[in-house]
């Protein structure tokens, strides 16, 4: 991705990958990872849409998300999937609630 809107947050950086646990870009868009381990379910990789890792989905939606709009718009189009970012972290339950834009994603 060349550009994208900068991000603030709390994460651990894991081979120079930031795993956000709470963020928020420059736009006002913000996101809370909330980690519950064995109670998330995720896909197989599927065609015709964007597969996003569980560990990637604060960064990407955050980094290219201006407004809750936006943010409703891509999550139309992707599968969250079954990938951990290594055998030593837990897949994680994504969370992603927006208050008054009645966008629960879990």
């Amino acid at each position: 991705m060349k550009n994208h809107y900068a991000i603030i947050g709390m994460a651990h950086v894991a081979e120079d990958y930031p795993l956000y646990y709470d963020a928020m870009n420059e736009k006002g868009v913000a996101m809370a990872g909330l980690n519950f381990v064995g109670n998330a379910v995720y896909a197989a990789i599927k065609p015709d849409v964007e597969n996003i890792a569980q560990f990637e989905f604060i960064l990407w939606i955050l980094s290219q998300c201006s407004s809750l709009v936006e943010v409703r718009e891509l999550l139309e189009r992707i599968n969250i999937i079954n990938t951990p970012f290594s055998e030593q972290f837990f897949l994680t339950l994504c969370t992603c609630s927006f208050y008054k834009g009645k966008c629960n994603f879990r």
